[in-house]
């Protein structure tokens, strides 16, 4: 098999793995790379075992195109500074959509890329020039 020990499974509000709840459907990720970007493997994800991920796969899906989560815990992270987009794939020459692009962002780790640092400054003291200074 592609996927040895696959198992569909949900989160909960806080971003913690739980049990995939009994539904009609999932919508699993089967595939993610790299396998290991968040620390913890999220092949298995049943994007609609939790209502924010769930309503906007429903928003893409309305609007044909990509829609974005509000500030969400990612898997395997703690705080909710993750984003995720979501677009749904459409299969060729067709209306029916078979799958979901999922791509979702570390908003702390990509504010860290692209915001160049600062050096620090020789002296960290901050003050007027004195009057000698200033009379010359």
């Amino acid at each position: 098999s592609e996927h040895p020990g696959f198992e569909v499974f949900g989160l909960d509000a806080a971003g913690n793995r739980t049990p995939a709840p009994q539904v009609a459907y999932h919508t699993p990720l089967i595939y993610f790379w790299p396998p290991d970007a968040f620390g913890v493997p999220p092949v298995g994800l049943d994007l609609t075992s939790e209502p924010v991920r769930t309503a906007t796969l429903e928003r893409a899906l309305r609007r044909g195109g990509m829609a974005l989560t509000p500030f969400v815990v990612l898997l395997g992270e703690h705080e909710d500074d993750g984003i995720v987009a979501i677009h749904p794939v459409v299969a060729p020459n067709s209306d029916r959509t078979i799958g979901f692009l999922t791509t979702p962002i570390r908003l702390t780790l990509l504010l860290e890329a692209t915001i160049p640092t600062l050096p620090k400054p020789a002296s960290s003291r901050i003050g007027m020039p004195s009057d000698s200074a200033r009379s010359r």
